[in-house]
């Protein structure tokens, strides 16, 4: 499982790491160079102040003119000496071994002078200046100088040069080596520190029980504030969605109850008597009230199914105009039971962005409440217009249904919208839902639905009116997409 927090202490120990051992190869090759320019100034220096030496006080060697004055390393030069072997010089420095020089008459013809460690032959080309040159399979460095008719040449081995460098380079290093385990506790403590308001919002959270749903009041960094933000709209959605569920289950559960117990009775009713008429009446009661016991259940799905965020509603452009007929012939034969009539005014094209089931819903649920509340052989008139002009401007299909039923007193036109209410509990067998769906359904598109007097004379009314589709998206087939307009 992925882990932030080893994550970030390995990361961070290993950049540490390779930082410092970037910064100790970068000093070893600094360290190389400030040598080889140290000991490059000072071999030519050493060259320039023995071939001074020489030339001021001329060496006077007695014995054959092709012998070779030979100086061990530790010794000097006895400047002016009458021959005989030049005194011991005191101890020197370790890598005085390291350097050797020849002094050579002309361009080579004969070696003067040199030292124990120096060959017979020379060091380098007799060319002045700096040169590189293999003696004995050990690399050396050699200046090379002229003056009067002679040739200096001093040499010096990479061992000393390599050694130094790396002495420097390792000193400096030291320290650095030393402060890596401060460095990775140091490293552990800021993790840790910095990773603390998820240890606080994981704390606030598991500390809740599965009814609480209040908003996490913790407050944490900077980076986290969207997160908690986020965390806090889900739980605010899903506490909607509880508090819907309850309601709807508390809503069901007291509807049904009644009923039910008349179901009971009724069926109860029918096994106890003895008269053929008294249980043929009995168990005809009993089919209506489970009839109407099924459209309850019927009508509380869909009232759950309209609820917001109950599901994804796909929504695409719809001609209502074709809608509102296959919505009309399905409930012709319910008119035609009880000899009604329903009348279809169409006038102009409605295309409008929505849910096709929901809108099919609406359509059906204020035609048959037109049916229900209306006496036999009655008419029932649905119109459809379309563009009508709103107050802002925009264009709206407008669907009314008037029935000639008992009417909708004006002090009850916005509560007939309300869940469970009824304004005549006297007629039809609703239960008080089918308003109250057809008012969610227009809300999840964006439109507004009025309850009032018919416009044919006695009976209700109801208007609904919706927005148009853009132009473009009625021309053509539009994509489906998930989400309702806003209200």
């Amino acid at each position: 499982m992925f882990s932030i927090r080893r994550y970030l202490l390995a990361t961070l120990l290993l950049v540490a790491a390779v930082s410092m051992l970037a910064t100790g190869w970068w000093s070893y090759r600094e360290a190389v160079h400030e040598v080889e320019e140290l000991f490059d100034a000072q071999l030519a220096q050493s060259a320039r102040v023995l071939m001074a030496t020489l030339s001021s006080h001329p060496l006077r060697i007695d014995g054959d003119e092709n012998d070779t004055v030979v100086f061990p390393i530790g010794q000097a030069p006895a400047i002016g000496a009458a021959g005989g072997s030049p005194p011991r010089a005191p101890a020197g420095h370790k890598y005085e071994t390291r350097l050797a020089f020849q002094l050579w008459e002309g361009s080579g013809e004969r070696l003067l002078m040199r030292s124990a460690n120096a060959p017979t032959q020379a060091l380098a080309p007799f060319r002045a200046g700096y040169g590189e040159v293999r003696i004995a399979g050990e690399h050396f460095h050699v200046f090379t100088l002229a003056q009067d008719g002679t040739w200096l040449q001093v040499a010096q081995d990479d061992y000393m040069r390599g050694e130094l460098a790396m002495e420097i380079a390792v000193a400096s290093l030291w320290p650095h080596l030393l402060a890596m385990p401060l460095m990775a506790l140091l490293i552990w403590w800021l993790v840790r520190r910095g990773l603390q308001p998820l240890d606080e919002l994981r704390a606030a959270m598991a500390g809740r029980d599965i009814g609480n749903l209040r908003a996490v009041e913790v407050l944490p960094s900077v980076e986290l504030q969207p997160v908690v933000r986020e965390l806090n709209g889900l739980l605010a959605r899903l506490e909607s969605s509880v508090v819907r569920e309850r309601r709807f289950t508390a809503d069901a559960a007291h509807e049904l109850r009644t009923p039910l117990a008349v179901l009971r009775i009724h069926a109860e009713n029918a096994l106890a008597t003895q008269d053929e008429r008294e249980r043929r009446e009995a168990l005809g009661m009993l089919v209506r009230g489970v009839e109407r016991a099924s459209r309850l259940v019927e009508q509380l799905l869909t009232l759950a199914r309209v609820e917001p965020d109950a599901a994804a509603h796909r929504f695409e452009t719809v001609r209502l105009n074709a809608l509102v007929r296959e919505e009309l012939a399905a409930l012709f034969p319910v008119a035609a039971r009880r000899r009604q009539e329903i009348d279809f005014i169409d006038e102009g094209e409605a295309a409008v962005f929505g849910n096709r089931a929901l809108l099919g819903i609406l359509v059906r649920n204020l035609v048959d409440n037109a049916l229900r509340y209306s006496p036999e052989g009655s008419l029932v008139r649905v119109s459809l217009r379309a563009p009508v002009a709103a107050a802002g401007g925009a264009a709206l299909a407008e669907l009314r249904v008037d029935d000639q039923g008992p009417g909708i007193p004006a002090a009850l036109s916005q509560r007939v919208f309300e869940r469970f209410f009824r304004a005549d509990t006297s007629r039809g067998d609703g239960a008080g839902l089918g308003l109250s769906i057809v008012a969610r359904v227009v809300a999840l598109h964006g439109g507004d639905v009025e309850a009032g007097a018919a416009t044919t004379g006695s009976g209700a009314g109801f208007r609904v009116r919706l927005p148009l589709a853009p132009p473009a998206a009625s021309s053509a087939a539009a994509p489906a997409i998930v989400a309702p307009p806003a209200p």
